[in-house]
């Protein structure tokens, strides 16, 4: 008779049922599976002070604002209606907002005004064309906007055009200019801008400050719609952001390539000094609510003496990509925004501004790559910027790491699940992966990880460099570090790409190119271990590997005692091989997969990503498997137990992959079977019955959370009840077995 797993009561403390229906060779797919955790929250992308406990804050992700406390972080209240990708714009004391949404169909912006307070809609009125800049007006219902050579003065509040600015405005530059001086005079450099422009009104409401794409500030009287004046003196040509203080006295600016602070007289249009921070740009200018300071950052914040030009003091965590920087109206608190530059992500920060002290962190925003911990109880998530370690059991972040431009492949899990390597620029580190502790550090001129891996003993850690050179690394002897021999030339600088490592670190693989432009060869090399050394076995020529970005290589060791590779390719098919003594030996042909591919713990199953659906192969006759379907799928645990996903607006959603893969034909287990516990997330296991199928008995293997008393019952399709066994009161956590005769 064949058999289907299909129904699991359970009731806490009490009685755990199980219904077996009999219908199929293969068990039939568990119905209503759900995401067991989710972690993280969407990242934002601007913030305003609402008062000094609470922040407007507007998601990169989702259609509503947002109102936040302060000190938890946690949302108060949600309200508005926006379109993906509309641009944000606040009025001064944030009563106000203002989206802007571009369609390029129409050529046209769609501008909707939003009461804050009310959280109600004010008007909705159309621009015919891109708008470049906008700025609400403090004192008056205006709102000006930039357009190619134009700017447009709005009454708010009903959309109606008031009138367009006139005068010589001088011409746009096409690039960005640095000018520098050196023995020769003055040099200059070409190049793109790191941020955008900027267009302020005076607290009175009577100028209209620019700055656009030209090479000084311009000044508009917004009563006469005139220009009256420019603020001269910038080094370079493309002036990318402004302040104003409080009392209207002073003006800020900057450049995003400089590291040159420069204040002025609004009045005079007179420079009163410039300063450089002892950083390479600047990211962010603001005066402090008394006019008396001006807080210039990137990485940290700097404090001037507004009158004098004196740097007073600094603050920061030596953070990168600085977004956004914003005072309570106490003035008492600094919020601090970085972003991670890939995917979102990125961290929060507030500090008290008169003791420069830190008042939170808030870093559970999601975005990077993801990777899962050999033992499903580890996440690390990895963009251009940070790393972050999440704790899967509690949802929480353990540490983050910052540092300078994180390749998202420089990160490695060792496999004991301990341990975590990563690039910190000009080094490679290995840190506890509990507790963020640097546990070694080489030092040896390697530049940035870009991609690395554990051996199988935790003894060895390769990486591939940003150059392409190999490297290995005795874990216990940070100064030990070693060129990977080999026996013909490669090319410099994109030699290798991914590096792999068998069961008991017997072989180690790693993938290469050879050639020129266009006419590019793709290798798989092999080394075979002998004491602590490598040595080079032979190499074998495959189709492309499409570089480090997709190419993934993944060993296993099937019950034959044979050792298999599986080399992965966006563009071309994944391949797996049996590793002879003289060669390789092409076993099986897949279909194309990207990173992460990886075999199941009892090697029967490979698992592989296809445009981030998840795809398991029985990859010894080529069969897909048929499971529950998980969209956006990002990885699993090399234990089996743990899956993640991301939701709709980039959470990341966490999956008890064992309950989802019970309808496999063959049992996945890892070796030394773990009992999963997912902080309070806790439940009883019922495991995949062997044989399946069967004649004429089989067993039902399931583990419990909590010591209870079992009955299992078996159904036939039809609902008949044919059998119920009961074994009695069972302990918690232990395996447990029954066998049934049918």
């Amino acid at each position: 008779m064949n058999m289907k797993t299909l129904i699991a009561h359970f009731r806490q403390n009490l009685h755990f049922y199980v219904a077996l229906i009999c219908i199929a060779c293969v068990p039939c797919l568990v119905q209503a599976i759900e995401p067991i955790a989710t972690l993280g929250q969407r990242p934002p992308e601007k913030h305003a002070f609402l008062t000094d406990q609470t922040i407007l804050r507007v998601p990169y992700l989702g259609p509503n604002f947002q109102i936040v406390d302060r000190e938890t972080g946690k949302i108060i209240d949600e309200f508005g209606n926006r379109t993906r990708g509309s641009d944000i714009v606040f009025s001064p004391n944030a009563t106000h907002l203002a989206t802007l949404d571009y369609s390029s169909a129409s050529k046209s912006t769609t501008v909707n005004i939003w009461d804050v307070n009310t959280q109600e809609q004010i008007s909705e009125w159309e621009i015919g064309h891109r708008t470049e800049i906008a700025a609400f007006s403090p004192t008056h219902l205006l709102f000006a906007t930039t357009y190619n050579n134009e700017i447009h003065l709005w009454n708010w509040q009903t959309g109606e055009l008031v009138g367009t600015m006139a005068g010589n405005r001088r011409k746009r530059e096409p690039c960005y200019v640095v000018k520098e001086l050196n023995g020769n005079g003055i040099a200059k450099y070409c190049s793109r801008p790191e941020t955008n422009d900027d267009m302020v009104f005076t607290p009175d409401g009577k100028h209209l400050i620019v700055a656009s794409k030209r090479p000084d500030i311009e000044l508009w009287d917004v009563e006469a719609r005139q220009l009256v004046g420019h603020f001269e003196g910038h080094t370079g040509n493309w002036v990318d952001g402004l302040a104003i203080s409080p009392d209207g006295i002073y003006l800020a600016s900057f450049e995003s390539k400089s590291d040159l602070v420069y204040m002025w007289d609004i009045a005079t249009r007179q420079l009163l000094w410039r300063e450089p921070i002892d950083e390479t740009r600047i990211s962010d200018v603001v005066f402090s609510a008394n006019s008396q300071h001006l807080y210039a950052a990137d990485k940290n914040v700097y404090i001037w003496d507004v009158k004098s030009g004196q740097q007073i003091d600094t603050f920061g965590n030596d953070f990168m990509a600085l977004q956004q920087m914003i005072l309570s109206p106490d003035g008492k608190t600094m919020l601090l925004q970085y972003d991670g530059s890939f995917w979102w992500g990125g961290v929060i920060e507030l500090w008290k501004t008169e003791t420069r002290q830190q008042l939170k962190v808030f870093t559970d925003f999601v975005g990077g790559v993801p990777k899962l911990s050999p033992d499903g109880q580890t996440m690390v998530t990895v963009d251009s910027n940070f790393i972050k370690v999440w704790d899967i059991p509690s949802q929480h972040i353990r540490f983050l790491i910052s540092g300078f431009y994180f390749f998202e492949k420089g990160v490695a899990i060792s496999p004991d699940s301990k341990r975590i390597a990563y690039s910190k620029y000009p080094w490679v580190e290995v840190a506890d992966i509990q507790t963020g502790n640097v546990e070694a550090q080489y030092r040896d001129h390697f530049g940035l990880l870009d991609h690395a891996s554990f051996s199988s003993s935790g003894k060895w850690l390769a990486g591939v460099n940003e150059w392409g050179y190999l490297f290995l690394f005795d874990v216990g002897n940070p100064k030990e570090i070693h060129r990977v021999r080999i026996n013909f030339q490669l090319n410099w600088p994109n030699d290798f790409y991914q590096v792999a490592f068998s069961e008991n670190d017997e072989y180690m693989a790693a993938s290469a190119r050879t050639g020129a432009r266009n006419n590019y060869q793709y290798w798989i090399l092999l080394w075979k271990r002998k004491g602590d050394n490598f040595e080079f076995q032979y190499k074998w020529e495959t189709p492309e590997h499409s570089g480090s970005s997709y190419s993934s290589l993944a060993f296993a060791s099937p019950d034959d005692g044979s050792t298999v590779l599986a080399a992965s390719s966006k563009n071309s098919e994944t391949r797996i091989w049996k590793i002879l003594p003289q060669n390789a030996h092409l076993v099986n042909t897949l279909m194309a997969a990207a990173e992460p591919i990886h075999f199941s713990p009892d090697n029967r199953y490979l698992f592989t990503d296809r445009y981030r659906e998840l795809q398991i192969w029985d990859w010894q006759t080529s069969r897909p498997i048929k499971y529950p379907s998980i969209p956006d799928y990002r990885g699993i645990s090399q234990d089996g137990s743990i899956l993640v996903s991301e939701d709709e607006i980039g959470r990341y959603l966490i999956w008890d992959a064992k309950n989802l893969f019970l309808t496999l034909p063959y049992p996945v287990e890892p070796k030394g079977k773990q009992f999963v516990t997912l902080g309070q997330i806790k439940r009883n296991q019922l495991l995949q019955n062997f044989p399946n199928p069967f004649n004429p008995e089989t067993w039902i293997p399931f583990q419990l959370v909590d010591e209870s008393h079992v009955t299992i019952r078996i159904y036939t399709p039809t609902g008949k009840l044919v059998r119920s066994l009961s074994p009695g009161i069972l302990s918690a956590g232990e395996d447990a077995m029954i066998k049934v005769n049918l």
